[in-house]
């Protein structure tokens, strides 16, 4: 009851040598089966709470590193934060629970977790602002297409909404070319700038929601992607009285012609979402 498992074991064990006739020997033998018993539902659930805990932690320890790197923190998590979290877990259930506890056994625990009939709680963990930085394809995989909320709520596309889904298809055809066009370095210097300049917790999270996906390590449930609040999911966002770019040098993403809607109208790519239109989410256990 009181968690000192090893001390109970080595109790029952040293009755049976003390006395080697009592009749109370069966009942020795009964409480350590008793012990060990209750010593590995303890372990297994220590394994998980201490897995997502130290998980967490971790994540947090790398997005505050004092040159954050968005290439630094993913090499990280595929080649070294499994190992990482195994053994402060490893560590920390020797410290609490046995000096015994190897990390063998924690692994296969942490891979049994939820199939002896224990509960396992869902977790949640999202890329938020930094979703754009998987790129277009990896931020929607295995999302369904849902409506903009306007479409939601009035049934169906008005001949206002057509016309707008036919200027954003256009705009994004235009936005296909540039970034043929353009650098990688120049993509990855905005990644690069992005990552260092966001807040050390929206890092952390990105970095627990990467792990949580990629890692290996959860049993990801299901993916979600909440349409980007200033855009309503589309991607851009129309602006009035935007000067088309061949009239204004250097306004737009690399100086390119953003396309004009009509007299003083025009669309811009979300600062926000940069072009995704989604927030991306991972629930986990």
């Amino acid at each position: 009851k009181r968690g000192r498992y090893d001390e109970a074991l080595a109790r029952a064990e040293a009755f049976t040598e003390l006395f080697p006739e009592s009749p109370l020997r069966a009942d020795a033998s009964k409480k350590k089966q008793q012990v060990l018993k209750e010593r590995e539902l303890a372990l297994r659930k220590e394994v998980v709470s201490l897995w997502h805990s130290w998980a967490g932690r971790f994540a947090h320890d790398v997005a505050r590193q004092p040159e954050p790197s968005l290439d630094a923190a993913i090499a990280w998590i595929d080649d070294g934060m499994s190992e990482a979290v195994l053994a402060a877990v490893t560590d920390e259930l020797r410290r609490r629970v046995s000096p015994s506890v190897e990390p063998a056994l924690v692994r296969r625990y942490w891979t049994e977790r939820g199939q002896k009939g224990e509960t396992v709680k869902a977790r949640n963990a999202t890329y938020g602002q930094g979703t754009w930085l998987l790129g277009e394809d990896e931020a929607q995989a295995g999302l369904k297409a849902e409506p903009p909320e306007g479409e939601k709520l009035q049934g169906g596309k008005s001949s206002e909404r057509a016309r707008l889904d036919e200027r954003i298809k256009r705009y994004l055809a235009n936005q296909a070319a540039v970034k043929k066009s353009k650098a990688n370095a120049d993509d990855e210097g905005e990644l690069a700038k992005f990552w260092k300049e966001w807040t050390s917790q929206g890092r952390a999270q990105w970095i627990l929601a990467y792990y949580a996906e990629k890692g290996g390590d959860m049993q990801v449930l299901n993916v979600r992607g909440t349409p980007c609040r200033d855009c309503n999911g589309e991607g851009v966002r129309e602006v009035a009285g935007l000067i088309p770019a061949s009239t204004q040098p250097g306004s737009g993403r690399g100086g390119q012609a953003q396309g004009s809607a009509g007299p003083g109208n025009g669309l811009v790519k979300c600062p926000t979402c940069h072009h995704v239109g989604i927030v991306r989410s991972v629930r986990y256990r």
